[in-house]
Order: C-alpha cells, then sequence, then structure tokens
C-alpha cells in the first residue's frame, strides 16, 4: 500500500453516535465478545461512492456500503487501522489518510464519552458511524465518460461478502449457504489475491485485456488487478465473478487453480518430504 493516491480523487468524512445500529449486529457482538465482560467500540462505516462534476461542482451518488469492525480498546489505533485499512486502500487512500481517520475517530470517541461519560460508563457498546464520502473528481479536460470510467465504486472492488468486516444483519436476515456454494472451494485462494492498482507498474505490465470481461486495462482505469497463478492479470473483481459462476481455471490459458483443500494437502505433503529428509 503506498503513501499516494492519484489525482481526481477526494474523501471526506464526519463522525457521529448512533445506538440504533447496534441490533444489526447483536450476533456478530456476542460472537467477538460472548461474555460481554469488556467494553466493545463498534465502528460502523457508511461509504457512498460519489461523483463530482467540475463545471457545476454536482456530486451524484454511485454507489454505497455499510461495514463494520469491533475493537476492544479505544486507544488502540493499530487494531482499528490494520483491521480497516484493506477496503480503504481499495478505495485508493493513502496510508496517510487512512491513519488521519482512524485518529480522528478514535478522538472523537473519547471526547464524546468525556462529555456523557455517566450515559457510556454503563454501556457495554460505545457505536461510532464514520460516514466516508469516495469523491471521483472530474479533471479539467477529461469528459464526463472517462471520469465514469475511473469512478471508484462497489462492483470494482473485492466483495465484502469475502472480507472478515461485520455486515448488518436486519431482522429476518437469514444465511444463504447457495451465495458460497460457487466460491466455497477457493474462498481462501480468492481472499489471499494480490491486488494493484492499474497505476502501478506491475498492473500496466502484466495485464493488456481481461480474460473474464475482454475490456482492456485502460477502459477501466478505476480497477483492481489480480494474477492467477499461471501469472495472467484479471480485474480483481472479475476474478469473483468467473469463481461464483462455477470456473476453476485461467480464462486465459486455462490453467487449473487448486481448491483451497488441494492446496492444503499439497502444501502438507511438502512439509512431511522436507522432515523426512532432514
Amino acid at each position: 500500500m503506498g503513501n499516494r493516491r492519484p489525482a481526481g480523487y477526494e474523501y471526506h468524512h464526519r463522525f457521529w453516535m448512533d445506538d440504533s445500529v447496534v441490533p444489526y449486529y447483536d450476533s456478530r457482538i456476542q460472537m467477538f465478545n460472548p461474555s460481554v465482560d469488556k467494553k466493545q467500540y463498534l465502528f460502523e462505516i457508511q461509504t457512498n461512492f460519489k461523483l463530482k462534476k467540475r463545471v457545476d461542482d454536482e456530486e451524484q451518488v454511485i454507489g454505497s456500503e455499510i461495514f463494520a469492525n469491533i475493537v476492544l480498546r479505544i486507544d488502540d489505533c493499530w487494531c482499528l487501522e490494520n483491521d480497516i485499512c484493506g477496503r480503504l486502500h481499495d478505495y485508493w487512500m493513502s496510508i496517510d489518510e487512512i491513519k488521519q481517520l482512524v485518529n480522528e475517530a478514535l478522538d472523537f470517541t473519547k471526547q464524546k464519552m468525556a462529555v456523557d461519560a455517566t450515559k457510556y460508563e454503563s454501556r457495554s457498546v460505545v457505536t461510532v458511524v464514520i460516514g466516508l464520502d469516495v469523491c471521483t473528481v472530474q479533471q479539467e479536460g477529461e469528459s464526463i465518460d472517462d471520469m465514469i470510467g475511473r469512478a471508484i465504486r462497489p462492483e470494482h472492488m473485492f466483495p465484502l461478502r469475502l472480507t472478515f468486516f461485520f455486515e448488518r444483519r436486519g431482522p429476518g436476515w437469514r444465511y444463504n449457504g447457495d451465495i458460497e456454494k460457487s466460491y466455497i472451494d477457493h474462498k481462501d485462494f480468492l481472499m489471499g489475491l494480490a491486488r494493484y492498482r492499474p497505476d502501478d507498474d506491475v498492473g500496466l505490465a502484466y495485464m493488456e485485456v481481461c480474460g473474464v470481461c475482454l475490456l482492456e486495462s485502460r477502459a477501466t482505469p478505476a480497477a483492481h488487478v489480480s494474477y492467477l497463478p499461471c501469472g495472467h492479470g484479471v480485474h480483481s473483481h472479475c476474478v469473483f465473478i468467473w469463481f461464483n459462476a462455477g470456473k476453476s481455471s485461467c480464462p486465459s490459458c486455462g490453467d487449473r487453480v487448486p481448491t483451497d483443500g488441494e492446496k492444503f494437502d499439497l502444501d502438507h505433503e511438502k512439509d512431511n518430504h522436507i522432515l523426512l529428509i532432514d
């Protein structure tokens, strides 16, 4: 993750306390700390993805997502930063911007708890909402279509369902096993895939055309790039679409990707072989 971001993107954030979101995470809160013997700090990130036109400064919302994370210590900057930095990196936020956001969120929480100490002293869960606007800003001489083409949005990122973030679970929510059936055999593989920005040297050097959507890298400048074991590059979000459709091989060369179970057995066999040699 670099300490820079390309021009043409802005980030704006705000914080507020909101106890009404707690029921959406009840089961996750209990699972995270079943005994509830410590105060838990739930940070919910509500992200709006926007387009910002140059002429009239008009903003248009093109997508949104909500996820949360829990920490047990309000002074643990590293824990919160480490947990959410992966997703914020997908927004192309720099390290400094992520650190600033985390520090301000924790400072805000401490200030609110100090002002109303009696109220929060008895709370087992303290909830803070981070409202984050991720704006793709039209540059001078850039067409609307080109701005839209490089816009940061959920469909160009790794699916939240494959991450460890907490997603909202409202009344009547039920687990749907069918959602995971198609990619469950490669879940570890998908979660472990590195994702590169197209403006990085690696992305430009190795992916000219995505083997799934058949679009050139330059036509989708906001989409991250991942590389399969065979070395062929594809859009990171297209990898998920491909495996979600039941595929298990490279769309470009047909090289098969071992399942997580097969990979585990192979690694275990190698370890045993090394032990026998020693």
